[in-house]
């Protein structure tokens, strides 16, 4: 099909095709809703977060029953035990991701103290005790 284009044809029709996108006639919805990189993250976390609490309950169950159905046989306990000891673990890591995660926007954020340009001003009360101690 292409052989049969020429390249002035080529320069003539691309414009025509990319023009309504160019111009920002078509618009793209934004489908995941996150309007910047701390949106994206946290979209993202409570996804896994979520996905992770549906799933680790199925799985302790599914090593409940790989337990009950060992019949004594050491090697499939052991089996049984190693995943509900690998479930836990990856609960307290999503746990863990979570909690570092929500830390660090505090802290990184700007919060209730002064801002850029019009003098600020200091958030909070100054300290009474320690090394910084406040004296007027």
């Amino acid at each position: 099909m292409f052989k049969y284009l020429s390249k002035k044809s080529l320069a003539a029709i691309l414009p025509s095709l990319l023009s309504p996108f160019i111009a920002g006639a078509v618009s793209i919805p934004n489908p995941i809703g996150a309007e910047n990189f701390t949106d994206l993250l946290n979209k993202i976390t409570d996804f896994i977060f979520v996905l992770s609490l549906a799933i680790a309950p199925i799985m302790i169950i599914v090593a409940g029953f790989m337990f009950v159905l060992a019949q004594g046989e050491p090697e499939k306990i052991q089996k049984a035990k190693q995943m509900i000891l690998w479930v836990l673990i990856g609960l307290l890591i999503v746990f863990a991701a979570k909690g570092i995660i929500q830390l660090f926007q505090k802290v990184f954020t700007t919060g209730g103290g002064g801002g850029g340009g019009g003098g600020g001003g200091g958030g909070g009360n100054p300290p009474t005790k320690g090394p910084w101690k406040y004296t007027p």
